[in-house]
């Protein structure tokens, strides 16, 4: 017989301590509606209409695939191939628009009613 090895992707086992205090963070978040992703791309049409077309949601942000060249005011540089966009809407209903490229975001419009 082969020997079974252990799973080595597994996550090792959590401390008691970090258990015994789940956080926002760390609970799952739903995946958002269909509604709701329309109701974020309807709000921050400004930053994405010309330049992007919604593609899906990835680690908790809204993805966009880029249509042509446009500027990035958070890298201070014109993005012309990359897929950089990002839009992400906190517990609040903040919206943060982003740039994948730097990691940074800033904040937009807030969304009511936010899941």
């Amino acid at each position: 017989h082969a020997a079974i090895l252990p799973n080595k992707c597994a996550a090792p086992p959590a401390s008691p301590k970090r258990c015994a205090a789940k956080t926002a963070l760390t609970q799952p978040k739903p995946a958002p509606t269909d509604a709701f992703i329309q109701q974020v791309i309807d709000a921050t049409t400004a930053h994405h209409s010309k330049h992007f077309a919604y593609r899906g949601d990835m680690y908790g942000a809204l993805c966009f695939h880029r249509l042509q060249p446009s500027y990035c005011d958070l890298g201070d540089r014109v993005h012309d191939r990359d897929n950089t966009l990002k839009i992400k809407v906190d517990n609040a209903g903040a919206i943060h628009i982003g740039c994948w490229k730097i990691d940074a975001t800033k904040a937009a419009e807030k969304i009511k009613d936010a899941p």
